[in-house]
């Protein structure tokens, strides 16, 4: 009965017929091979997406092959499984590992899967990457004088900000307290990245309510700029993140509310904020 429910079938027009003539053709081909492993010989399992009207189910499916005592294969017995409360869960608890409770952003865990794999589209590509590291000025002072409540509006506020300055296909992370990091791909000159930062700083300062107060934000930013990525290992990954970190350093130097980029290891100074 619980078959025919999620085949949306009666009883006539599936028992007694073939698989490839009950399931919808896209259906059957999605577990043709499956159903050819089984009627060879061998147990398969596998997992697959059933849509009745407009329920949609993950099933993990058993098939185990019905082997006469010759040897001889008669067909196949399927079990199958609902298991879309299970998928669900994994799914919440992965984005849950992997995301910024506070700001919904990616966390450190995540950005650390993503940046290696960025590295790895762009050696192949053959495009240049730029890692950018960002932090708010005086975030300390606030969270002193108007409380960690209002320290966390703050960072949510900052967080949407970022994400309106880039891409939607560009990273951006919050590795803790107020550091965030974005990872730009796709840019072939260390000129684009500093567009980008010259966007957020003009987003970030402007006005911002808290708790009935009007605050005056504004950012500092580090920028790694590799114009061909040769390895895309941890140590460039690692490297990247380093030279970020001392491009912030200098631009926090040079009075902040600006930005300093790292090209090719070397400090460009005619970056500073327009």
């Amino acid at each position: 009965r619980t078959g025919l429910e999620w085949l949306g079938r009666p009883a006539d027009e599936v028992i007694g017929r073939r698989i490839g003539d009950v399931l919808r053709p896209l259906a059957y081909e999605r577990r043709r091979e499956a159903i050819e492993q089984g009627l060879g010989g061998r147990r398969v399992t596998f997992e697959a997406e059933s849509v009745t009207g407009d329920v949609t189910r993950i099933l993990h499916y058993a098939y185990i092959p019905d082997i006469e005592s010759d040897g001889h294969v008669a067909g196949l017995y399927g079990l199958a499984t609902d298991v879309s409360a299970l998928k669900n869960v994994e799914q919440q608890l992965s984005r849950l590992v992997r995301s910024d409770v506070l700001t919904g952003l990616a966390n450190r865990y995540l950005f650390n899967e993503a940046l290696p794999l960025a590295l790895s589209r762009a050696r192949r590509a053959q495009s240049g990457l730029a890692l950018m590291y960002l932090d708010i000025d005086h975030f300390k002072s606030i969270n002193d004088s108007l409380g960690h409540a209002a320290g966390d509006e703050v960072l949510k506020e900052f967080a949407g900000r970022l994400q309106q300055s880039v891409r939607a296909t560009d990273t951006v992370a919050r590795l803790g307290g107020d550091e965030f990091v974005i990872i730009l791909e796709g840019v072939n000159n260390v000129d684009e990245p500093q567009v980008v930062a010259r966007k957020i700083v003009a987003n970030v300062a402007r006005p911002l309510q808290v708790e009935g107060r009007s605050l005056n934000l504004t950012t500092s930013i580090g920028i790694a700029f590799r114009r061909a990525i040769v390895s895309a290992d941890a140590a460039t990954a690692e490297a990247l993140l380093g030279r970020a970190d001392a491009a912030l350093y200098e631009a926090k130097n040079a009075g902040r509310n600006t930005w300093r980029v790292m090209a090719e290891d070397v400090l460009v100074e005619e970056a500073r904020a327009a």
